[in-house]
């Protein structure tokens, strides 16, 4: 057991181990893929362009049930085929990409069945079952002559191809091999016998799948089936799944979740999907809703930022007229703006007073209606925040703004002095003095400090030695023998 840095008790049992102590598994890899949907939904009503039910649930079914999405628009489709939709649920990872670009679906089944084929492996050496999809789907004899290879007959080719012809030859859920085990030409496997198989298959348990390959062929054989044809649906339908696999009830809520995405970026600027994205990447969305973050994680912000850079998605400055607390999609240049609770220095309290006091016509005006400090203003101006608004190169307006807010000092004392000397404000004839002023802060900083008869000295060794003629161009004025060695009194 563990705490994490949030505060919450952790803790890193093995799946065994968990399932023995009663522990359940929760999919949450569903609830991002939700959350983007939402904001997307959210976007789209703000704009108007679409129309908010009476609730949540009732705008989700008017757009987006089922039945009311497109499955068979070729052009939908191709925003897969060519990535064109950042963060597709189960298609983003680089192994989801490679899929949708081999195998290029058409239909909610082909997704289905690349949702599955992207997780079977295949034994060392051998062909990956979707590579083996795309072969024989693009030619249906490659399948014929792989079971001929394996001996087949044509009675055994014609049962395969009763439950696998639909996915061109391969078994991809959990449920297609256990029908395969369950035919009465094969093995007659009952239900529970069925389910050992697939829970051996989906638990990686090899102990189970050695019993169960042994049931497997001792029953088939029973039965009559030959053995190329059990050692043909052993290696080629079930040990390709022994890696991982899904089953139908979990791909296809899966894959449904992926076509609703596409969907909402086909029919609508794609800018607001793009939009929702970076806001739930951020991790910006539960911020805007529950106003009540303490803390703004920029790192999360700016790996969101960077990955929409990186697919040539334009993000603009915040601009103080137009920008939302959260990012906000501008559909008419395609463009988002980047949201003000994301800039550093700038709380949500603020945020909503920005808001609230809208529109502003300069900065004077902006600070006459809000309260804003000079940390926040520099924030905001570095942000581009006032680049619209004062139509002027942003080092121009930093300048204006700092003379304006920055009162003139109405007495000089020695901490300024530094800053004096840098500025170039003290007169050469001063030089002396501004040499000793600096020496004074460098023995400071770098000197062995001593008391002799009450008084402080530094020793003059080489460090000391160093900045001393570093700094002045004449003798050892100031240095004092005591002894034996060299001194520099302090007050001296």
């Amino acid at each position: 057991m563990m705490r994490a840095p949030s505060g919450q008790p952790i803790t890193q049992f093995n799946m065994e181990n968990s399932d023995y102590l009663g522990g359940l598994k929760y999919d949450f890899l569903t609830v991002k893929a939700m959350d983007k949907i939402r904001v997307t939904l959210d976007l789209l009503s703000e704009d108007g362009r679409i129309e908010w039910k009476d609730s949540l649930r009732e705008t989700y079914d008017y757009y987006l049930y089922p039945d009311k999405l497109e499955f068979d628009n070729l052009e939908i489709w191709k925003l897969m085929h060519k990535n064109k939709v950042l963060d597709l649920f189960q298609y983003s990872t680089s192994i989801g990409i490679q899929t949708a670009q081999k195998i290029k679906p058409i239909s909610l089944k082909q997704a289905a069945s690349g949702n599955d084929l992207m997780r079977l492996m295949a034994e060392r050496g051998q062909k990956q079952p979707i590579d083996k999809y795309i072969e024989f789907k693009d030619n249906i004899k490659l399948w014929d002559n792989l079971m001929i290879d394996y001996g087949l007959t044509l009675e055994e080719r014609l049962i395969l191809k009763e439950h696998l012809e639909a996915t061109y030859g391969i078994a991809t859920t959990q449920e297609s091999i256990m029908k395969l085990a369950m035919d009465k030409r094969i093995s007659g496997f009952n239900v529970k016998e069925a389910n050992k198989l697939r829970k051996a298959v989906a638990k990686k348990k090899k102990k189970i799948m050695d019993e169960v390959k042994e049931l497997f062929k001792e029953k088939g054989l029973k039965l009559g089936t030959s053995l190329n044809m059990l050692r043909y649906i052993w290696k080629e339908c079930i040990l390709p799944q022994a890696g991982y696999s899904f089953s139908e009830c979990h791909t296809l809520p899966y894959t449904v979740i992926a076509v609703q995405q596409l969907n909402l970026a086909y029919n609508y600027p794609i800018v607001y999907w793009n939009t929702a994205c970076l806001s739930v990447n951020a991790g910006s969305l539960e911020d805007s809703e529950a106003k009540k973050a303490k803390t703004t994680d920029y790192g999360s912000i700016a790996s969101a930022i960077g990955k929409m850079k990186e697919n040539g998605v334009i993000l603009v400055y915040p601009d103080i007229n137009r920008a939302n607390f959260d990012f906000k999609p501008d559909a008419d240049n395609n463009l988002i703006l980047f949201g003000l609770k994301s800039m550093n220095k700038i709380g949500q309290d603020l945020v909503a007073e920005i808001i609230e006091n809208r529109p502003y016509e300069s900065i004077e005006d902006f600070c006459m209606k809000v309260k804003v400090n000079i940390t926040q203003m520099i924030s905001l101006i570095k942000g581009g925040s006032f680049d619209t608004l004062e139509n002027k190169p942003r080092e121009e307006i930093m300048k204006d703004y700092l003379w304006k807010a920055c009162a003139p000092k109405k007495k000089l004392t020695m901490q300024n002095l530094n800053a004096l000397i840098n500025g170039g404000f003290i007169p050469e004839k001063y030089k002396i003095e501004m040499r000793v002023s600096k020496f004074n802060k460098y023995l400071r900083r770098r000197g062995n400090k001593f008391i002799i008869n009450d008084n402080d000295y530094y020793l003059f060794d080489e460090a000391i030695k160093e900045g001393y003629y570093t700094i002045f161009d004449f003798p050892e004025a100031f240095v004092e023998t005591i002894e034996g060695n060299l001194y520099i009194s302090k007050k001296l």
